[in-house]
């Protein structure tokens, strides 16, 4: 299980608020909530696999209308321990069901699904992580959806 709280990208969308200030929402904004397995090869210490599901979510600071920019994350990871506290990783990011709902106040965009590449690197189970993805929308425009954040992710063991 992880969380995740990630800044970048591009600006998809401008909200003005009645009191005249704004808020933009980024491609590559967002607080990440994340579940997942994580596989270990037998006499390979050294070396984990994890794939993991979530839910990736930004919205705006308007108490009467609720914009928000959502998308699932799907993420395939290789992580390398150094130290039995320290570890560096990278896999694939693939973003599904990406969407930008405004009621009214911005226009809604649909976006085809994506995928980059995401570095990581932790200790205890604190860590950085960098991820390379393309947004484009219905219309065709490119959007670059790159993030840099930090995470905590911590693991259960079943067996």
């Amino acid at each position: 299980m992880g969380y995740s709280l990630e800044m970048g990208g591009e600006e998809i969308a401008e909200v003005e608020f009645e009191n005249g200030d704004t808020q933009t929402v980024r491609s590559g904004q967002g607080g990440s909530m994340a579940f997942g397995a994580e596989a270990q090869i037998p006499n390979i210490d050294f070396l984990m696999f994890q794939a993991t599901a979530g839910i990736k979510y930004v919205t705006n600071q308007a108490e009467n209308a609720n914009i928000r920019l959502t998308r699932f994350p799907l993420e395939f990871m290789a992580h390398f321990a150094i130290t039995p506290d320290l570890s560096i990783g990278g896999g694939l990011s693939y973003h599904t069901d990406i969407n930008l709902k405004g009621e009214n106040l911005v226009e809604q965009k649909k976006f085809d699904n994506a995928a980059g590449p995401v570095l990581e690197a932790a200790y205890k189970g604190f860590g950085l992580r960098y991820s390379n993805l393309n947004y484009t929308d219905q219309y065709g425009d490119k959007y670059d959806a790159s993030a840099l954040g930090f995470y905590y992710k911590f693991t259960f063991n079943v067996m």
